[in-house]
């Protein structure tokens, strides 16, 4: 299949090497393996013995049970099942988006996001109506306009929460609406939240997958967790429709993530 060029990635691998100060850098001043291992209170000479130590051979095929076990307190009522890891949510998105959208589909997804999040679905060869987040809204989901592009057409509604780039945070109320709009055309709601967490206030932030039985959440280590290195990523879901295809078609494209990766 053609895909369009990747513009931002592009543009990154052009500059951010070369660049004295990095002011587009996406993720959290990325920590060293020493201060990952004192913030845990591992010792770093254990955890340097067990790396030498450790066999290299494949990763647990759907994930390591004690890392999706850790992953499920991200979430209300998950199960480590209910995950798949993924390496990044690069990879956790691809992996939805080609598992679910086939030709002729009919997919929303809002703008501006993430490239990936609009161009592989158009790859694929379904039709993609975009939804501009506007400033004068504080670059939040107009849910009218959102009711008049879904149809009975429309599989699968794309969203940032918080958005990338702008970082405006949808409140549970804003996602229920979506939610709501989504059940009305019974339509599956993918979330990349991968910024979820980074916010100015302490407290629980609600996933998509909190309010919708057809909600797919997809997040990684990169950004809010300054962890990008170890490129690991997940999706978590409910629908075990989903779960069951985004698996079938990671056997051609993941097999498993790394050893070290998914290191206790």
């Amino acid at each position: 299949m053609k895909i369009k060029d990747f513009g931002v990635e592009q543009w990154m691998n052009e500059y951010e090497t070369k660049a004295k100060y990095n002011l587009g850098e996406t993720c959290v001043s990325s920590l060293s393996i020493r201060e990952l291992c004192e913030l845990v209170g591992v010792d770093v000479n254990d955890f340097a013995k067990q790396l030498v130590d450790r066999r290299l051979t494949y990763g647990a095929i759907e994930g390591a049970v004690e890392l999706k076990e850790a992953i499920t307190r991200l979430y209300q009522n998950l199960t480590p099942d209910e995950i798949v890891t993924e390496h990044g949510a690069i990879g956790a998105n691809n992996l939805v988006l080609n598992a679910l959208v086939e030709p002729g589909d009919e997919v929303i997804a809002v703008t501006p996001t993430y490239q990936q999040l609009q161009s592989i679905p158009e790859a694929i060869g379904a039709t993609v109506k975009l939804l501009p987040l506007k400033r004068e809204n504080g670059y939040l989901l107009d849910a009218e306009q959102l009711r008049g592009l879904v149809s009975d057409k429309t599989k699968l509604i794309v969203l940032n929460n918080p958005d990338n780039p702008t970082g405006a945070l949808m409140s549970q109320a804003g996602l229920q609406t979506i939610v709501d709009i989504a059940k009305s055309v019974d339509a599956y709601v993918l979330c990349d939240e991968v910024y979820r967490h980074l916010t100015q206030e302490d407290g629980y932030s609600p996933s998509i997958i909190d309010l919708y039985d057809k909600g797919i959440s997809t997040s990684s280590f990169s950004k809010v967790f300054s962890l990008a290195g170890i490129r690991l990523g997940w999706l978590a879901t409910h629908d075990q429709a989903v779960m069951k295809a985004c698996l079938s078609y990671r056997d051609y494209e993941t097999i498993s993530c790394g050893q070290l990766d998914e290191m206790p």
